[in-house]
């Protein structure tokens, strides 16, 4: 299966390119919820993302981990179950889940250093929690541990320790967006402003935004070299959705567009 993943930290684009993608099936990565498409593991995506969003609002960044970690494993089930659907030779989705889970794994090891308590998880959230724990061999109790050691050695050899877990499809292509400083500020400020008094994320803030986006291009590249992936960078500082897309395309060779 060919795909081509979409990646790029928030404030990027990544959502609204992925929106005008027509000419293949489409996925938000972890968001499978989101789907057009009703998928078997919407539940348990949905229940995940509303865990998530639970920690964020008790400032629990250790639970908000263990939710993002979980919500990945999801990615192969999804991805699958949408390809054989839609019967496509090639899927689009927004995040490679290999590329963002390594990007953000010192923030789960240091997060995850001195355990994580599963009690703290409200009642309706648990099925989905133990569910996930169960496919990947782990058990709530030991599920910090488990990520832990997830992430632990040297960077080229953890994807392929990810992959078993997630099941995911190796990306053929991953257009990367990136944005200046100045961009990024103005785009965390529109979306501080939509959000109103709302909760912050575990990992908003510019320079944590710039260092993951750095990041981002230093695991692409290793995939670059890995496994063959063509590795697109688009800079979208005053670009419009629709001109970000016609680059996209143009240096992709072919249209994302009926």
């Amino acid at each position: 299966m060919k795909t081509l993943s979409i990646c790029g930290v928030d404030g990027t684009g990544k959502t609204t390119l992925l929106r005008r993608v027509t000419a293949y099936p489409a996925l938000r990565s972890p968001q499978f919820h989101e789907c057009p498409r009703p998928l078997a593991c919407a539940a348990e995506s949905r229940a995940l993302e509303d865990l998530g969003t639970w920690a964020d609002a008790q400032g629990d960044v250790r639970t908000k981990a263990c939710a993002l970690f979980l919500a990945m494993t999801l990615s192969g089930p999804a991805e699958r179950e949408l390809a054989r659907a839609e019967g496509s030779d090639r899927l689009v989705r927004e995040r490679d889940p290999i590329v963002d889970s390594l990007v953000y794994s010192g923030f789960y090891l240091k997060l995850l250093r001195s355990g994580w308590d599963p009690s703290v998880v409200p009642e309706k959230f648990r099925p989905a929690l133990e569910s996930r724990c169960r496919v990947i061999g782990s058990e709530p109790a030991a599920l910090a541990a488990f990520i832990r050691d997830a992430f632990t050695g040297e960077l080229p050899s953890l994807p392929a320790r990810l992959y078993r877990w997630f099941g995911c499809f190796p990306s053929s292509e991953i257009v990367l967006l990136k944005a200046s400083p100045e961009t990024l500020s103005v785009r965390m400020a529109e979306k501080a402003r939509e959000r109103g008094s709302g909760t912050r994320e575990a990992h908003e803030g510019l320079q944590t935004l710039l260092q993951l986006q750095a990041g981002l291009a230093q695991v692409a590249g290793l995939l670059a070299q890995a496994q063959g992936t063509r590795v697109i960078e688009i800079p979208v500082d005053g670009l419009t959705p629709e001109e970000t897309l016609v680059r996209a395309e143009s240096a992709l060779g072919f249209s994302l567009r009926r």
